[in-house]
């Protein structure tokens, strides 16, 4: 079995324990040994890494590579920031399961998720969507979450009401088959059809199902959208009572408070740990960049996607109800002011070339000469079938409540991107530099320029503690038989370039990185291998 030594780095093991000088010993897919006084053979290949960090591979716990990591196994976008596993099925949107009578609806969604409609799909469940990988292989491991919302759309499509026990019933069998096939739990987006329709009991029948099984129940909560208001509070209370009637383990996406429910850190953090000292399960993550980003289309109201996107598109041009959508879109926002909320947004479209690409929607609704919420129905209906590759970046973040947010001993990192590659356009979600640079940007941002945490501290973060909120016990820290993923990185050099106006752009600085005891980066470049696994619980 092959074995390969690293020698003279600074390990940081990803327990939170402080850094120390050795050697770490790869012997197949596992970590050996490490220390100081590591005995071995005089022909066991040796790395030499003077100057540099051995740490576990990063665990993103909030991605939406679902299908960027079909078209572009190699994930070089990840790798490079050192990311090795990934979260998916994030925000109640999974590709799975799929119902041959809503099969289109679940595709005309995940556009969004940069699915074109040549690309095959022939599976029904995560046991056909983990094959898929089996013949191209993958550059990192995945950890797949059914998502609430596609299992709502194989039951009901986009509904926009409550299900019936039928209904209801038919999600459970759904839920059951994905967890007997190795999900990890399950995830909700409460802001996105057609997950905004369920009531709280719905939610309470299936993290039972959740808990049962000892899985996750990760939330992007009710309230997480400029269309709520100031009602995060009142959300993220709805989560944790689901967690506290089900006794689930419960994580909370993205969860620091954005417009209009900036102030309200102290509050979140609070109720999240009084849940924690009854004896409960609560973790969340969080990225370091100001600009959230979503579909366009979440704007509207819920009912407007009744029917699927050809009926959605079906009532923008009809100006009867066109207009009843623009009326719904007006009510909706009527709780911000109309000068501060419009010109936060600022829409991405599939065309490239069109006038509007990257402006924000008072300069849009200017050049229109429209009311922005008529300009925003227009710019939708020029979309037409693309709906969901519509993308909307809302400057909607506070740095100094994320940053408190992440002072949480509990808050993990969850990028809320997807993995992407200089040589592919893979898709909305990679425009966005949080998909390229979050962790050597949190890195930087929260240890090396902010001293806000020791370096075994933030590495934990993203190490340790991520695979201890997901279940993973095989992974997350540098100990003897855990797996190797294991990455090694030039602090002085481990930077993020990308930007919102050149998000396309890897970080730098990482030198060498493993995935299941193979090299992956070898002195800063691609290996070209794929030793990454769909992992199964």
């Amino acid at each position: 079995m092959n074995r390969i030594v690293i020698k003279n780095g600074t390990i940081v093991d990803g327990t939170g324990a402080a850094p120390c000088r050795g050697d770490v010993v790869i012997r197949g897919e596992e970590i050996e040994a490490i220390g100081s006084d590591v005995s071995l053979s005089p022909d066991t290949p040796r790395i030499d890494v003077p100057g540099c960090i051995v740490c576990p591979g990063f665990i993103d716990t909030h991605s939406h590579s679902d299908f960027s990591l079909l078209v572009n196994p190699d994930a070089e976008s990840a790798l490079y920031q050192g990311v090795t596993t990934e979260v998916i099925g994030n925000c109640g949107l999974s590709i799975f399961p799929i119902a041959g009578r809503t099969k289109n609806l679940l595709q005309s969604y995940i556009m969004g998720l940069g699915y074109d409609s040549s690309f095959t799909i022939d599976w029904t469940d995560l046991a056909g969507y983990a094959a898929a990988f089996d013949q191209s292989g993958i550059g990192i491991n995945v950890v797949p979450l059914a998502g609430h919302g596609s299992i709502r759309i194989a039951v009901m499509g986009f509904g926009a009401r409550e299900a019936n026990s039928q209904e209801l019933a038919a999600m459970k069998i759904h839920l059951e088959t994905a967890l007997d096939q190795g999900a990890w739990g399950l995830s909700s987006g409460l802001v996105y059809p057609p997950g905004i329709n369920s009531p709280p009991h719905e939610l309470e029948v299936l993290c039972e199902m959740v808990a049962d099984r000892g899985a996750l129940y990760t939330t992007h909560l009710r309230g997480d959208t400029l269309r709520s208001g100031v009602t995060f509070i009142e959300s993220l209370a709805e989560a944790l009572s689901v967690a506290r009637r089900t006794g689930v383990r419960l994580h909370v996406s993205h969860a620091s408070p954005k417009f209009p429910n900036t102030g309200s850190v102290h509050s979140v953090i609070k109720m999240m740990q009084a849940l924690r000292d009854e004896g409960f399960h609560v973790t969340c993550d969080a990225h370091p960049y100001l600009a959230a980003m979503t579909f366009l289309a979440s704007l509207l109201p819920p009912w407007a996607f009744e029917g699927g996107i050809r009926e959605t598109v079906r009532r923008f041009n009809d100006p009867r109800k066109r207009k009843q959508v623009i009326e719904a879109v007006k009510a909706t926002f009527e709780h911000l002011d109309p000068s501060d909320f419009w010109p936060r947004n600022e829409v991405i479209l599939p065309d490239p070339q069109s006038e509007f690409n990257h402006c924000r929607m008072h300069i849009i609704s200017q050049k229109m000469e429209l009311q922005p919420a008529e300009a925003l129905i227009e710019i939708l209906a020029q979309c037409g079938q693309r709906l969901f590759e519509a993308i909307v970046l809302q400057w909607i973040y506070s740095a100094e409540e994320t940053q408190e947010l992440f002072h949480w001993p509990y808050t993990t990192v969850g990028a809320d991107g997807a993995t992407s590659s200089l040589a592919y356009d893979l898709g909305p979600l990679t425009i966005h530099p949080r998909s390229w640079g979050t962790f050597p940007k949190i890195f930087n941002d929260y240890h090396k320029k902010g001293k806000q945490f020791s370096i075994e501290e933030i590495i934990r973060r993203m190490t340790g503690l991520a695979a201890a909120v997901v279940g993973l016990n095989d992974r997350g820290t540098i100990q003897p038989k855990k797996k190797a993923d294991v990455i090694v990185f030039n602090p002085k050099k481990f930077t993020d370039t990308a930007t919102y106006a050149d998000p396309h752009r890897y970080a730098q600085g990482m030198e060498f990185v493993w995935v299941n005891g193979r090299m992956v980066v070898e002195r800063g470049k691609r290996t070209g291998r794929r030793p990454g696994k769909v992992i199964k619980r």
